[in-house]
């Protein structure tokens, strides 16, 4: 079996009450399969466990019971019935399918449901730490500079014909973020979760990465040479 990488497993869970979840859509899109034959295995979980079929949300989701929480989804314009399911629930269920790729997702959601949970963990214990508050605080202004550097790289780029530098926002957070290591921004905010070592390569990265957009701008280089520069500093590179 590949092993899991960082890519694979992001996006697979989310958080609800602080705890990890996923739904039927992610599975059917994970294990490539139709929507509606994973909704069949659920109804087939039902019958194997009755007291799993829930009508609404929990006042709290349950951290060691499975959960099963129906919701309306939309999908070109049609309206069907998708599910929610905390990871008890999950394990009853991807278990079901015995495909190559089911059982590689499998996997890949069992990295995200540990990963989701220790970003939690590490959220709450940041909450107790000075340095890392210290830190967050001077982050804060390296990223206000880097934005800013970055909101006048876009314009730049533009007069020379860029249409789509607009994007650049969420493309160098992209890069930044898989650079050290952050799943994509959730609840709790993904940079609220970073370890001591993230946050001081983050600043360390994006205060690069402002000075090669000045620098570049200041000589006047092509934009698209900036950008290259940009991407190679946003990635971990030194340029």
């Amino acid at each position: 079996m590949k092993k899991s990488n960082v890519q694979s497993f992001q996006g697979l869970t989310t958080l609800l009450d602080g705890q990890p979840i996923t739904n039927t859509r992610k599975i059917a899109q994970a294990i490539k399969a139709d929507h509606k034959d994973v909704i069949k295995a659920v109804h087939s979980l039902f019958e194997d466990y009755p007291e799993l079929r829930g009508e609404c949300l929990p006042p709290k989701m349950p951290e060691f019971e499975p959960i099963i929480i129906p919701y309306e989804a939309e999908y070109r314009g049609r309206t069907f019935t998708a599910y929610q399911m905390n990871e008890p629930a999950f394990h009853l269920l991807l278990p079901r399918f015995r495909t190559k790729r089911a059982k590689q997702a499998y996997y890949d959601f069992v990295v995200s449901f540990q990963k989701m949970k220790q970003q939690v963990l590490q959220a709450e214990a940041n909450k107790h730490d000075r340095l890392f508050e210290q830190l967050r605080v001077d982050g804060k202004q390296i990223r206000k500079s880097f934005t800013d550097a970055l909101k006048d790289f876009i314009a730049y780029a533009e007069q020379q014909g860029s249409s789509g530098s607009k994007f650049l926002y969420a493309t160098t957070s992209r890069w930044i973020n898989a650079a050290i290591g952050l799943a994509a921004p959730t609840s709790p905010s993904a940079r609220d979760s970073m370890t001591l070592e993230q946050s001081e390569l983050l600043a360390q990265i994006e205060k690069r990465a402002a000075g090669v957009i000045l620098k570049g701008m200041k000589l006047e280089l092509p934009y698209k040479e900036i950008k290259k520069d940009l991407k190679e500093v946003c990635m971990g590179g030194v340029v």
